[in-house]
């Protein structure tokens, strides 16, 4: 029978982690889903950690990749994978909360045209102790998707990380943009939300770990954040539904070369990445000249 939804877990090294998030999956209040762990090939014990939840009988589906696929490729094949109407990702270093899925599903069901669906997430350290919350509003909210998408145009990811959504399989067929390396997750979200209605939770229904470990905390990683407020930029100013007016898209291309131009750039990037830095700092600074040189000619094609 083909299970309602499907939580998948795509994991690379993280055998320390995955059972905390594997464990927050079998205790959910509903009972009416597949979990799939796609391992990416880690190098660690990974495999012995969730073969120990095979072997105990638990509801548990281990695939292990022929290859590393990277990051989002390994995103995809969860979504390839699941046999499941609704679709939950769950980081390997992130936990649920014993009702998410009764609730968000809840939800969903009772609003056929939304797309998408996040909550607010409740951030904590490696050791599981409260940092705080994050939340894309004080309240449930109930909203055309393309609302969600201009607010967090500018503002950024308020929605959350994959751990903090669910969406329907139907709609997220095309999968996650390999061009994208660290907004690869907001631009999904901004995909689905052209397909329907966005709805939020404000109960935090998800524990969202901040550790070392995490690429996303290195300032390469903030290089390639800025990089790819570019690449979305590019893909998303333009769309009618924006509402973007000449000047604004300007603007808005100026504030994100300027702040490429102040990241702060640690020891590894001024020596791996330099030339690849002052390279897109050029070509993003000369791209805003590019564009004043067209509006002072009167050819204000953006």
């Amino acid at each position: 029978m083909q299970p309602k939804i499907s939580i998948c877990i795509p994991t690379y090294n993280y055998a320390h982690f995955i059972a905390d998030a594997i464990d927050s999956v079998l205790s959910q209040t509903v009972n009416d889903y597949e979990l799939l762990v796609i391992d990416n090939c880690s190098t660690d014990n990974t495999e012995e950690v969730v073969l120990g939840y095979l072997q105990e009988g638990r509801n548990v589906k281990y695939i292990r990749n022929e290859k590393n696929l990277g990051l989002v490729c390994n995103l995809n094949r969860c979504i390839e994978l699941a046999s499941g109407t609704y679709i939950k990702i769950l980081c390997s270093d992130d936990l649920l909360e014993a009702t998410c899925l009764e609730k968000m599903v809840q939800v969903l069901e009772a609003n056929p045209k939304v797309s998408l669906i996040a909550s607010a997430r409740q951030l904590v350290d490696r050791s599981l102790n409260n940092l705080g919350q994050l939340a894309y509003s004080d309240r449930a909210e109930l909203l055309p998707g393309i609302g969600a998408i201009r607010k967090c145009f500018f503002v950024g990811n308020l929605i959350g990380e994959p751990t903090a959504v669910l969406f329907r399989k139907k709609d997220a067929i095309a999968g996650f943009d390999p061009k994208y390396r660290q907004l690869v997750d907001l631009e999904m979200w901004f995909r689905l939300l052209e397909q329907g209605d966005f709805a939020f939770i404000p109960e935090a229904l998800c524990l969202i770990r901040q550790h070392e470990e995490q690429g996303t905390k290195t300032n390469i990683k903030g290089f390639i954040y800025v990089d790819d407020q570019f690449r979305l930029f590019d893909d998303y100013a333009d769309k009618s539904y924006m509402g973007l007016s000449y000047f604004q898209k300007l603007e808005a291309r100026f504030d994100i070369a300027q702040a490429l131009w102040k990241l702060d750039m640690d020891v590894s990037l001024k020596k791996a990445k330099t030339t690849e830095y002052h390279g897109l700092c050029l070509y993003y600074m000369l791209n805003i000249f590019k564009k004043i040189k067209q509006l002072l000619f009167g050819k204000k094609k953006f």
